[in-house]
């Protein structure tokens, strides 16, 4: 019989922790997404509104 060693259990428990947090960040994610907060698709706006007008004025500082 293999025993398993002290490394061997915390790595198991990190993987276990890793996981969660993976799996939370991607609930969080998610919400975010349908929620509209985040733009899932690249949308072109016209040019020189006020988002262009703030990326330039940002970029010359």
């Amino acid at each position: 019989m293999k025993k398993t060693g002290p490394s061997q259990s915390i790595s198991s428990h990190v993987d276990k922790i890793l996981f969660l947090q993976r799996s939370i960040g991607n609930q969080a994610v998610g919400r975010l997404i349908k929620s509209g907060a985040l733009q899932t698709k690249l949308r072109i706006g016209q040019p020189g509104d006020i988002y262009e007008q703030e990326a330039d004025r940002v970029a010359e500082l």
